[in-house]
């Protein structure tokens, strides 16, 4: 939206609570200086899986291509999740731009196929509640809410690396309201406000103050404070420009079977 021109430029100087974010999710490649974005919840893409059905130790990403899944894979209905995933499998680049990569993740997501149940990227939590599914790529924060409902649900950050990625508020281009926009910006970034939001939605917040107002509960919940360990391979999603006509080219023959 920035290289087209559709986001207003951000004047860090209006916003006061700026100085209580984590730099660890500032300046991402996908907005170095965040210029046009604010880091508002983050969070990971992991493993989920009943762990009443699946007795065995699940620890990486290839463990979905088992074939005891087959039919009860849960992968989100997001091209670049899922090619991000198996490009990790292959030791290739997660943000690739290289058709040759792409080629051979494709081969590999044919094999997985087969096992895949269903494409979710609405209430991913839903699938796993109703014995859908048993394992599955699941976000964080809909990975916390299903286990608070069904305790025999498991979360593991892959060994091989998580999928990370930043929910950001920004300013459209042209808005009528900008003093308002910096405003409620501003709001969002107030620790009280961040900590409220965070514990709601069962995200990250990016808000180191907001941290510190969480109850040792909430610090020790690893799905939403993650560990150094949990993330220590875990890569951000970035901006691959227009190769994102090759991964769309891709998923529509990976979807319809071609």
């Amino acid at each position: 939206m920035a290289k087209e021109g559709l986001l207003h430029e951000i004047d860090h100087s209006k916003l006061s609570n700026l100085k209580n974010m984590l730099q660890g999710v500032m300046n991402q490649p996908y907005d170095k200086g965040n210029r046009y974005s604010i880091p508002y919840l983050w969070g990971a893409t992991i493993i989920g899986y009943n762990a009443k059905v699946i007795k065995r130790e699940i620890t990486s990403w290839d463990d979905l291509w088992l074939p005891e899944f087959k039919g009860k894979v849960m992968l989100p209905n997001d091209v670049r999740e899922v090619f991000q995933m198996a490009l990790i499998t292959l030791g290739a680049n997660p943000n690739s731009t290289n058709r040759a990569d792409l080629e051979r993740a494709f081969v590999k997501l044919q094999k997985l196929l087969p096992s895949v149940r269903v494409f979710n990227s609405d209430s991913q939590k839903q699938p796993f509640i109703n014995n859908e599914v048993t394992i599955g790529l699941i976000w964080t924060g809909e990975l916390d809410n299903a286990i608070k409902i069904n305790r025999d649900i498991r979360a593991v950050f892959p060994k091989d690396g998580a999928i990370l990625w930043v929910d950001c508020v920004s300013i459209p281009k042209g808005a009528e309201n900008i003093e308002n926009a910096y405003k409620f910006i501003d709001f969002l970034m107030r620790p009280e406000v961040a900590k409220v939001v965070a514990e709601e939605f069962s995200y990250s917040t990016p808000n180191k103050a907001a941290l510190e107002l969480m109850s040792p509960e909430v610090r020790g919940n690893r799905l939403m404070n993650p560990t150094e360990v949990d993330l220590r391979a875990a890569s951000y999603q970035d901006d691959i420009g227009e190769a994102v006509i090759m991964y769309e080219e891709y998923w529509e023959r990976l979807k319809t079977g071609k």
